[in-house]
């Protein structure tokens, strides 16, 4: 599924679950961006262009807000990275809460059970940026 067809689907549903018709103006201003750029986003090409609409993560984090749905399915839908599982969300969730001692004796047991590949030059840094890459 496109990511246009994906976000007009989402704004049908957030409509649904309102009980009322939740309109692209609604949507927009909630995410920060106007009416016709929305409307753009949702056909998946600017008319007077005629090319596809650009979004960035940021955008898109903006209008998951917006539509109140979770931001790495609206990050996966518009081509960011893979769809993450309930079980390895509440793992990052929970990840994410560690204190800086507890996040290195984790760290430390990780490399234990699954060391890096040999030759590998991975560092902590791209770590944490893999892991803010798929949420």
């Amino acid at each position: 599924m496109e990511f246009c067809d994906w976000l007009t689907r989402k704004r049908l549903e957030l409509s649904a679950r309102k009980g009322r018709r939740v309109t692209q103006a609604e949507v927009a201003k909630a995410a920060g961006i106007n009416r016709s750029y929305l409307s753009f986003l949702e056909t998946g090409v600017n008319p007077s262009t005629k090319r596809a609409v650009e979004v960035s993560r940021e955008l898109v984090l903006r209008l998951a807000a917006a539509l109140e749905v979770n931001e790495d399915d609206a990050l996966y839908a518009a081509g960011f990275g893979e769809r993450l599982s309930d079980e390895e969300r509440e793992l990052l969730r929970r990840f994410r809460k560690l204190s800086p001692e507890q996040d290195e004796a984790f760290r430390r047991m990780l490399e234990t059970i699954v060391p890096r590949p040999r030759g590998s030059q991975a560092s902590d840094l791209e770590t944490e940026r893999c892991l803010a890459e798929t949420v």
